[in-house]
């Protein structure tokens, strides 16, 4: 009986697959209901909107029978959309009506081209069945289960309508919504919002979709940019899931054993924090010690070594990192399943999605790349007369990635990363690197190496997977940004976990095939997940806790925006020009409210500590200046620095009355001429810039 029969002759396997997706479908509704109301879902719809240039291309890669093709077509048509968004504001197209047509262009041009060629995909897989979507929706379940309590808490009120933000979304989070904010003014280049005067240098590909719908949407429909990322992060964290899941599949295409390890490396991939309960027992503390600890920055803390985040952090707070990720998997995927032996329409819509993955992180993207080029590399070596040719094929692969790294450098995307990065051996990488391997990695790299072995026996599916454990682990010691060392780290650890679960697929294969293995297998990767769990659940009951006011290293646990505050910021937002700048002073705010204007006002400061970005001299030089603006008993010299810096609106708050004399801040009321005051409220004042000479008004 071939497998289609097989199929039919089981209806409860049907049921239960349909069943488990409904369950996944209504639940990630429910959440983005909960999340953002009635505009929110309407936004999820936008998403799946936004996917559908996409879908002919996954068809044509992996076909529509095949999840992969489905979820290879959801990403790239998420990466081609972001990219015409940006076409058409780079060419002054930007209403709501002009990126409709856009978008129809481009769907319809994506499915005259790739339809034909999706009814014989380009990658040969074995066959889809139900069993293998039961398992699926299975692990997609996590996703609502992982981010569902930390989203809903984002921004909650407090009974007196002060809003909580719980470290460590007031990093992350607060700058993307900045970033959105400033992305959706349409400008070209968009502008640094903590450096007005500069065009930012940030890779923002991933939130010109969320850009162009708040820019074109009116404001009586009540859609806001953090529901909307919350919802896309949501949807991303989805998509990376699944490809997480499928490429673990194809090295060993067993739905339950593909499940397991893909819920063991998300759920459990590192000991931090049974290492955190065990020394917090040692030292007869309460294990509620835990809510004051950054629990995947415990290799750090203790050890003074590089962190790696979980995965379930690039859900919460680097999506557009989780996307690069998602379509390097799409990749990888097929490199898995054709090795070096790919045809050129495989190996060059494959490469296609490296491009879409430089586009959204291209540090990220350029390290999948590398992924991809050393398995090909490795399984072409298996046939010494073919290596030459078959690497060489694989070139056309890279000339999409080569286009992407031009058009990033060629818009200021690129941060400057490549400039910055330093190789070799030192730096947080030199501090106990064993130590913070184990802790970081160790449930989930184990049982990786222990896949692998015989090591000269390495199935040509699992050499993807390989790679990138050895890319991973390259960047995560041999390579190093001095002006931020645990950036390099957070993405090593993403190309190390991502590539993981395929190998403890394996694993765990080799223990069930063999019955002396298979209780064995069980225990130990029963007390792997229990080791690594702790980390995971502490992360998530910290992500979510607000009711956590103390203070942190450095920064309050949770970030609070008061009545007043919200009020001052809704009237910037209502009364000043969308292109104008608001300073506030930047030395006097710690990591936890160091984006409150770019991030509440939705406007631009002259000066800033600019934490997300690239830590420049000129960022602390230009804030001091901003500084001495505000600490000057002399009303001219603080006009001067406002004028010299570009300042519209000076902004004052509890931090900066704590921060300087009443003297100090009183030039600002009793000077009419240089400044006038246009907001107060019981906490908040805002003065405005009088312009002088040729610029005042007549």
């Amino acid at each position: 009986m071939n497998l289609a029969a097989q199929e039919k002759a089981r209806p409860g396997r049907l049921i239960a697959a349909w069943a488990a997706a409904a369950v996944v479908g209504a639940t990630l509704v429910i959440l983005a209901f909960s999340i953002g109301g009635a505009a929110g879902l309407s936004y999820l719809a936008i998403y799946a909107l936004a996917t559908l240039p996409g879908w002919p291309v996954g068809f044509a890669l992996f076909g529509w029978r095949h999840a992969l093709g489905w979820f290879a077509g959801a990403l790239m048509g998420y990466a081609l959309t972001a990219l015409a968004i940006w076409g058409a504001i780079r060419l002054g197209y930007h209403s709501a009506a002009e990126l409709a047509v856009v978008w129809g262009l481009l769907v319809a041009a994506t499915w005259l081209i790739f339809a034909r060629a999706a009814q014989v995909p380009a990658v040969p897989l074995p066959p889809w069945t139900r069993r293998d979507t039961l398992a699926l929706c299975l692990v997609l379940l996590l996703v609502p289960l992982i981010c569902g309590q930390p989203f809903r808490k984002v921004g909650i009120a407090d009974p007196d309508g002060t809003r909580a933000y719980r470290a460590y979304f007031t990093m992350d989070f607060f700058w993307h919504t900045a970033l959105v904010a400033e992305v959706s003014k349409f400008t070209n280049p968009p502008r640094n919002p903590f450096w007005a005067s500069e065009p930012l240098h940030y890779y923002w590909t991933y939130f010109l979709v969320p850009a162009a719908v708040i820019g074109n949407t009116p404001a009586r429909v009540g859609l806001e940019i953090q529901p909307v990322l919350l919802i896309n992060a949501m949807s991303t964290a989805v998509l990376l899931t699944g490809m997480i899941f499928l490429l673990a599949w194809v090295v060993v295409p067993r739905p339950g054993l593909a499940g397991a390890a893909t819920a063991l490396v998300i759920l459990a991939a590192g000991a931090e924090g049974t290492y955190a309960l065990i020394d917090l027992a040692r030292r007869g503390r309460p294990l509620s010690g835990v809510r004051d600890l950054n629990i995947d920055a415990i290799t750090a803390w203790v050890f003074g070594g590089l962190r790696v985040d979980n995965l379930p952090r690039s859900f919460w707070w680097v999506p557009q990192h989780a996307t690069a990720c998602a379509l390097g998997l799409v990749a990888l995927a097929g490199a898995a399943a054709h090795g070096a032996r790919g045809t050129l329409r495989a190996i060059v819509l494959e490469g296609t999605a490296l491009g879409a993955s430089v586009l959204m992180s291209p540090l990220l993207g350029a390290s999948l790349s590398a992924v991809f080029g050393v398995c090909i590399v490795l399984d072409a070596a298996t046939e010494p007369r073919m290596w030459l040719a078959r690497v060489v094929r694989h070139v056309a692969a890279a000339l999409p990635v080569a286009a992407a790294l031009t058009w990033c450098i060629a818009t200021g995307v690129l941060e400057g990363t490549s400039g910055a990065l330093r190789l070799g051996f030192g730096g947080l990488a030199a501090h106990a690197p064993g130590t913070v391997l184990l802790l970081s990695l160790g449930p989930a790299l184990v049982p990786s190496v222990a896949g692998l072995w015989p090591f000269t026996r390495v199935p040509r599916r699992a050499l993807p997977a390989l790679s990138g454990l050895l890319v991973g682990l390259v960047l995560l010691f041999l390579v190093r940004i001095p002006l931020d060392e645990a950036y390099v780290g957070f993405r090593a650890g993403q190309v190390v976990l991502i590539a993981l679960p395929g190998l403890v697929a394996m694993a765990m294969a080799r223990c069930w095939d063999h019955p002396r293995l298979r209780m064995a297998g069980i225990v130990t990767f029963a007390t792997l997940f229990l080791i690594g769990v702790p980390t995971t659940a502490i992360d998530w009951y910290n992500a979510q806790d607000t009711d956590n006011r103390a203070m942190g290293p450095g920064f309050w646990w949770t970030q609070t925006v008061t009545v007043d505050e919200q009020e001052a910021f809704r009237w910037i937002r209502r009364a000043t020009n969308p292109t104008a700048t608001v300073q506030m002073d930047p030395t006097s705010r710690g990591r936890d409210s160091w984006s409150m204007i770019p991030t509440f006002a939705q406007r631009r400061m002259a000066a800033g500590m600019a934490y997300s970005l690239l830590q420049v001299p000129e960022f602390e030089q230009r804030s001091n200046r901003a500084r001495a603006m505000y600490d000057t008993l002399n009303p001219d010299e603080a006009w001067a620095i406002a004028h010299e810096l570009g300042v519209d609106y000076i902004y004052v708050d509890r931090r900066e009355r704590e921060a300087f004399s009443a003297a100090s801040l009183g030039k600002f009321d009793t000077h009419p001429e240089n400044f006038g005051r246009v907001f107060a409220n019981a906490e908040v004042r805002i003065y405005g810039v009088v312009p002088h000479g040729p610029e005042a008004p007549r």
